[in-house]
């Protein structure tokens, strides 16, 4: 859960808006492929790690409970449907087209309320010392290692261009992501530490997007 928290941003509820409000419509390409990609990879290897870590009968019972867990999994079930459904050719009727647009607008201020409204549930912090120090190291990786790697390898590594190397590093500074709160909670472990990164590097992520997006010479308007 700990190396989920370093690397596992909130793409989806705080990334899309930002990413699109900071680089318009160009910045859309590069942030669907991250968005495509971000959850089927990370997700199932820590999953897998935790099935693993729990389970202790071997390689074929992790395996079987990793498999039940990923095809219960709301987000990869989300994420495939969407997938197959781009393959078709099918249009839903006018009617039913704004219907879901509705609820596809409101989905994102619903999800971030429901979290707020579990996290309000849950104790920040805990009094062990090394309790913070996971804490604090967690949110350090997720806020400057995380993007810092990002930069290093999207720029002068692979040498991608401009606009895509400014995309991968804004969105790998996002705040832990929502789901590792909600996988941290799911599983019983980590929870205590997994609600305060989460809340405290969404506070913190306000002051670094905004210096990064400086950084990369993004202005407000």
């Amino acid at each position: 859960m700990f190396a989920m928290g370093s690397c596992y941003g909130n793409t989806v509820l705080i990334g899309v808006p930002l990413v699109l409000a900071a680089f318009g419509e160009a910045g859309s390409g590069p942030l669907a492929i991250i968005v495509a990609l971000h959850s089927p990879l990370l997700q199932p290897v820590i999953i897998l790690l935790i099935e693993g870590a729990r389970g202790g009968g071997g390689l074929r019972p992790t395996l079987r409970a990793t498999g039940a867990a990923l095809v219960r999994n709301q987000i990869l079930l989300a994420i495939t449907a969407g997938l197959l459904w781009g393959l078709t050719d099918w249009h839903l009727p006018a009617v039913a087209d704004r219907f879901v647009g509705l609820l596809a607008a409101a989905a994102g201020p619903t999800a971030l309320f429901a979290l707020g409204a579990a996290l309000a549930r849950q104790t920040v912090g805990e009094r062990r010392a090394h309790a913070h120090a996971d804490t604090a190291a967690m949110i350090s990786c997720k806020l400057a290692l995380h993007p810092l790697a990002v930069w290093l390898l999207a720029g002068p590594v692979f040498g991608l261009d401009p606009l895509t190397v400014a995309v991968a590093t804004t969105r790998a500074a996002l705040p832990v992501g929502a789901t590792v709160f909600v996988l941290a909670q799911g599983y019983g472990v980590y929870v205590a530490r997994a609600t305060t990164g989460v809340v405290i590097s969404t506070a913190l992520a306000a002051l670094t997007t905004a210096l990064l997006l400086t950084l990369f010479g993004v202005t407000a308007g």
